[in-house]
Order: C-alpha cells, then structure tokens, then sequence
C-alpha cells in the first residue's frame, strides 16, 4: 500500500509506502466509511485511517478465505449502508464459477458478522430521489402499484441512499422482508465422557413470527407454531461425519432435545425474521468410558 499526497508543483504527488505487508485484492473491494477505509486483504479484512492498517481479526476469516474463489478473487465488490452501519462484501464463492453470488456482512459499529447467497451482477447506493406526497403519483399510479416496503423505510426519505443490486437489467432495494435463515452451532460435549443433550434455549433480541391458530387447535392449550426449528446432530469422535437426530419446533422458549453423544450440535432454522444473541446449553455429563 501507497499513500499519496497532493505537494503541488513540481512534484504533484508524494508517494510513500506504508508500513507492512498489507495489500487489497481488488480495488472494488475498498469500502470508504468517513475517513476510514475497509477493504479485503490477503488472510483477514482490515481498516486504514491514513496511518497502519489494522486487522479486524475477523472470526469468520478462515472459513471466509476457505471459501473464496481466488482466481476470481478481483471479483469482490464492496458497498455500505451507512444508516444501518452495515458493509457487503459480494464475492465469488468457490462453487460459484466466477459469479458473484454470496455476500458477507460487517456491523462497523458492533463488529458483528453475518453471511448469506445472494446472486447479482453489481450492487450500486440507490438514491430515492425527491420523492414526496404530493409527487407521488408520478412515480405509482395507485396505491396498489406501491412497493411492500414499511413506512419508516429509508426509501421514502428525500434524496436518501440505500443499498441496491442490478440482477441482469433489473434494479433491487435491500428493503424487503427476510427468507428463511438457518445457524449451526460449532461442537460442544466430550472426549471422554458422554454427555446429554437435554436442552438449548435461544436468547432472542426479536422472537421469529408464529401462527396462533385456535380454530385448528380449540381450547385453552391450543398449539402455538413459532417459525423456528432446531435439529440435533451428533457424533463420539469429531473426525467422523454427524449423524442428523430430531427436530423440535420453538416451545416455551426452548428446544428440548434427549440425546447422548460425545459431541453435539445444533441447527436453527427461521421462516422469518429474527435477532438472536446467543445461546443457553443444557448439557449433563451421562456417563464416562
């Protein structure tokens, strides 16, 4: 890396290098913050405020870089989403074929990250332009013709920017509802003990949506289906393939599992949106070998 000062005549422009072995793969991956820089390196993702590069010591480095298409590593293209704090880094995954179609996602502000597929061609700020109550006809004929976007979205505010995708010739916001979204949890148990698995208890910032239906379920006990679902899986020795056990759907807060493995895992999967902060693991150990 190079920082280039503007001196004026004769010299222009003063190059000097800065300290470290640190370089960016690709010039779209450079996301500006403020005065801060944040771009991709070679093993981990960095910042520069004008002095040394620093690491975010990413957690997901590893798996990010294992996963990464390196031929196509110039590929990567930033964005951010100042309101939300957020930055995207779309990037060809290894089973992609040069496409673009995965995104990581940095919280700047709570260091935070987050993954998902999503396939596009180029991700662009959308500005919303001077759109107002009274021009709003030109834009929608009815209301009927208006997108399913809430009403606090920074999409109605005036001259306001928010993240955007070309998919082929067609524009997309990032404002829409969540799809399904699923977590796996790393392995926790025992080398030499088994242990039982008889309870995982998520602590939700946002409870996933649920479907309340006391017509199909009459009477005072009547089920309550949360969109949320966990599966156990488990093995005795971690060089071994998982074996998938139960799934149980979200009651009383928890999932409730009966399982004795050395190792276990869990998988949560949402049908909608939800926020979790982390996990409580009811784990006994069942007997030693």
């Amino acid at each position: 890396m190079y920082l280039g000062r503007y001196v004026g005549p004769p010299l222009i422009w003063v190059w000097q290098r800065v300290p470290g072995e640190v370089g960016c793969g690709g010039a779209e991956s450079v996301v500006i913050v403020g005065d801060r820089h944040y771009f991709v390196g070679q093993n981990d993702f960095f910042v520069f405020d004008g002095t040394t590069p620093q690491p975010l010591n990413a957690p997901c480095r590893e798996w990010f870089f294992s996963n990464l298409d390196e031929g196509h590593r110039s590929a990567i293209v930033g964005a951010v989403d100042v309101p939300r704090s957020l930055i995207y880094w779309h990037y060809p995954s290894a089973a992609g074929g040069g496409a673009l179609d995965s995104v990581l996602t940095y919280n700047y502000r709570t260091n935070q990250w987050g993954k998902q597929a999503m396939t596009i061609d180029v991700p662009v700020l959308y500005s919303s332009g001077t759109m107002s109550y009274d021009t709003l006809g030109t834009f929608y004929t009815t209301y009927g013709d208006l997108p399913s976007i809430s009403y606090d979205s920074p999409f109605w505010s005036q001259d306001e920017t928010i993240p955007a995708v070309f998919v082929g010739a067609t524009l997309y916001t990032l404002t829409g509802a969540p799809s399904a979204s699923w977590l796996l949890t790393g392995d926790f148990g025992d080398m030499t003990d088994f242990m039982f698995l008889k309870r995982v208890t998520p602590r939700y910032r946002q409870v996933p949506t649920y479907t309340d239906d006391p017509q199909s379920h009459p009477g005072p006990n009547h089920v309550i289906n949360y969109n949320s679902e966990a599966t156990n899986f488990y093995r005795d020795t971690l060089g071994e393939a998982a074996t998938q056990d139960a799934s149980c759907p979200l009651t009383r807060n928890r999932f409730d599992f009966r399982r004795s493995a050395h190792w276990h895992s869990v998988r949560i999967d949402h049908l909608g949106a939800a926020s979790l902060d982390g996990l409580d693991i009811d784990l006994a150990r069942a007997s030693s070998e």
